[in-house]
């Protein structure tokens, strides 16, 4: 039972390592050619808030870390791994992106959101290989 409760994370193992991180990768290129081209129409927007940008990008490297950490940890797995309650995570975090954001993101949001997604990949992959390779030990 105790096993349950705390979750190993699956990512350690030879299996999945490779197809996690790739899924990852590609997930990332989605959402950077997504804000590239769809938001931002190929070019970089003005920010006037340098203040802003700084908050977003380290808000984007401190959740990109900690997620990322936890995930190859098997922290919070229990409930992401069930589907009602990651819908309505996502339909929870949805709605106040809608009540905050009714025109969408500020241009420094959608930099975090690229900075988020770029380094959970790296993140991901820095902890499953430096982890891995101490769990051997």
């Amino acid at each position: 039972m105790a096993e349950k409760d705390t979750p190993k994370a699956t990512s350690h193992g030879l299996t999945g390592v490779g197809s996690s991180i790739t899924l990852q990768l590609v997930v990332s290129l989605i959402i950077t050619g997504w804000v590239w081209f769809e938001l931002w129409q190929g070019a970089v927007p003005s920010i006037e808030n340098d203040v802003g940008l700084l908050i977003a990008v380290g808000l984007g490297l401190g959740f990109g870390v900690s997620l990322s950490y936890g995930d190859t940890q098997g922290l919070g797995r229990r409930y992401f791994e069930d589907t009602v309650t990651f819908l309505l995570i996502m339909t929870v975090l949805i709605g106040l992106d809608f009540l905050f954001f009714p025109e969408g993101l500020p241009p420094t949001g959608e930099i975090g959101l690229v900075v988020f997604v770029w380094t959970s990949v790296v993140a991901h992959m820095f902890f499953v290989y430096t982890l891995s390779g101490r769990e051997s030990d």
